[in-house]
């Protein structure tokens, strides 16, 4: 995707979030790996499965804070849009 073509407001947040993805892929596989050495007899459905689960309220947590920030007129989506990036930018740092 072309960040040109997106709203200027848009643009920092994700080319933020694009970065992290980025820095942060290295971290992501160290813990992929460490799943997979602590449990060798997991297929990697199941291991992807674990990742999951151990994500998801993490996750859900802070997309509720996002959504709660949303509700608010005007200022609310401001401060949404940058809840929601720091909810992706939280749950690649707790990927590490």
């Amino acid at each position: 995707m072309d960040l040109g073509d997106l709203p200027p407001q848009f643009r920092p947040p994700l080319r933020a979030l694009a970065t992290v993805i980025r820095n942060r892929e290295p971290a992501v596989m160290a813990q992929v790996e460490k799943l997979r050495v602590e449990n060798p007899d997991l297929s990697p459905e199941e291991l992807s499965k674990r990742l999951i689960r151990k994500t998801r309220v993490r996750v859900a947590a802070t997309g509720a804070a996002s959504g709660a920030a949303a509700i608010a007129p005007g200022i609310g989506t401001v401060i949404a849009l940058g809840t929601v990036t720091g909810q992706g930018l939280y749950a690649m740092e707790q990927e590490a």
